[in-house]
């Protein structure tokens, strides 16, 4: 059986077009600059990625194993064909997918709302993305790690639009660092930087030790704390 654990090695695929001494030498020069934040917003496409890449294949083939073959193949074939036209024609992208949302499967049906709402982010349009996201966290129906999952990107996107305080999203970022939550090390990553931003110096060292010393962290979050929390020493 496929799990969510036996997809963490999409996280290290996510992060390797990245070199340490690169990695290192841009991170100085932000914190350097006071600009810790910005960071985030360098990184952010990777760190989705491999936050949203496992839950995709995790959904995708629990709802393959579900169905009946001709069903798997003609729901299969619609989210490819939608996917495929995400960069050339992203409008009629987004309704495909929209109407997959509307399937009775859960399994497509969560999928497409979760790409829905990433290609309005992606095409500027991150209200709309954060009502997607904020639907997807209020739904009972579905699954808790996709639930925090959806609060996790929807906090993503308010990072972004600078619509809340940066207190307020690190107290939103803390109901995802349970140990138990699987989203917990890129929530503390998050929490780290913003606490770095408004002066926190000390509680930004203390999230990034956690990071270091904690065995399960991914090897590119485990990066780049490494380099911040050493330019942090300086």
């Amino acid at each position: 059986m496929l799990s969510f654990q036996n997809c963490t090695f999409v996280m290290e695929i996510a992060l390797a077009d990245f070199t340490e001494d690169a990695l290192f030498r841009e991170i100085d020069e932000e914190l350097k600059q006071d600009r810790a934040i910005k960071i985030w917003k360098t990184y952010k496409l990777y760190i989705i990625t491999a936050v949203f890449l496992p839950v995709a294949i995790v959904v995708g083939y629990q709802s393959w194993q579900s169905w009946a073959l001709t069903e798997r193949i003609e729901l299969s074939e619609r989210y490819y064909k939608a996917t495929k036209l995400l960069e050339d024609s992203p409008t009629k992208a987004n309704d495909m997918l929209l109407r997959l949302a509307q399937d009775r499967h859960m399994g497509y049906k969560l999928l497409s709302k979760f790409q829905t709402a990433a290609t309005l982010a992606k095409n500027k349009n991150e209200v709309a993305a954060m009502q997607v996201y904020e639907g997807l966290a209020n739904d009972k129906k579905i699954s808790k790690i996709y639930r925090d999952l959806a609060s996790l990107l929807y906090i993503i996107q308010s990072i972004d639009l600078g619509v809340k305080t940066d207190s307020a999203i690190i107290d939103e970022l803390s109901t995802l660092t349970s140990k138990e939550n699987p989203w917990r090390y890129t929530a503390l990553e998050l929490k780290a930087l913003l606490s770095k931003k408004i002066g926190k110096t000390n509680e930004a060292k203390e999230i990034y030790q956690k990071l270091l010393v904690d065995p399960k962290t991914s090897s590119g979050i485990r990066q780049r704390s490494q380099a911040i929390m050493l330019t942090l020493q300086n």
